[in-house]
């Protein structure tokens, strides 16, 4: 299953907290003394995904706000369910604000599954608007330039995908190497004796060309990836339908 390798520990550390939080909660004989470490440790857990998520923010997605958007977003619901967890309240209540954090939890899971490859596409699509603006005889020397460090951009953004299986990550490999190649080649002939930008286009369409086939190549990992993602988010539907059901037999007070 292609779901976060960093996310998926913590995502599932928090779900534990709340399996065991959601049980205390059922139980006739729970008190908010022990609800409150169980708390607690819901607390503990959510706090630790939030403090991974906010420094992935701040270091990775600065300027992506199609992805840091959506992500700072579930981290304030996050932080506002959090004020809310206090043992005083009815269990039934409870259960409902931890099943509201799981949602979140796993919202940021797959949106940190699939960021990687939205960053991917982003980095694409501006790197063949600069080739554009070339081929329209808008450029110079310093767009190419500019052209072959976004595609260099792109290529150290494959070397980051990780949560790839081993066929998946030899494709994406061989695709990177070959880019990496491509804009090698562009920028040694850009270095010998072009002048204008009508002499660059040829230097241009193969970084052009190997663009494309690379981000066709990630679109179908992307896909294979959204499966994994599908199959996560079906297993936690599962674990909110367990803790509902769970919610339904509490008839008691925790005192």
């Amino acid at each position: 299953m292609n779901v976060s390798k960093m996310f998926l520990p913590l995502a599932n550390k928090v779900n534990e907290s709340i399996s065991t939080c959601v049980e205390n909660a059922c139980c006739e004989n729970s008190t908010c003394a022990l609800l409150t470490t169980d708390i607690a440790g819901v607390k503990d857990a959510m706090n630790e995904i939030v403090n991974i998520t906010e420094n992935l923010v701040s270091t990775e997605y600065e300027g992506y706000d199609n992805v840091s958007g959506p992500i700072k977003e579930k981290l304030s619901e996050l932080t506002e369910k959090e004020k809310l967890l206090v043992p005083s309240i009815p269990a039934k209540e409870l259960v409902d604000i931890l099943i509201v954090i799981n949602t979140d939890v796993t919202a940021l899971v797959v949106i940190a599954t699939i960021s990687p490859y939205l960053r991917i596409f982003h980095e694409k699509d501006q790197t063949l608007d600069m080739m554009k603006t070339i081929k329209s005889g808008g450029g110079d020397l310093k767009t190419i330039q500019d052209v072959c460090a976004a595609a260099s951009e792109v290529s150290a953004m494959l070397k980051m995908l990780d949560d790839l299986s081993e066929d998946q990550k030899c494709v994406v490999e061989t695709a990177r190497l070959e880019l990496e190649k491509t804009i090698d080649k562009a920028i040694t002939t850009l270095n010998s004796s072009l002048k204008n930008s009508s002499d660059l286009i040829p230097a241009l369409t193969p970084v052009d060309t190997m663009l494309h086939t690379v981000t066709d190549i990630i679109a179908l990992i992307q896909k294979e990836v959204e499966k994994g993602v599908e199959e996560y988010v079906d297993s936690q539907k599962n674990f909110i339908k367990k803790c509902a059901e769970k919610a339904q037999s509490i008839d008691h007070v925790i005192i």
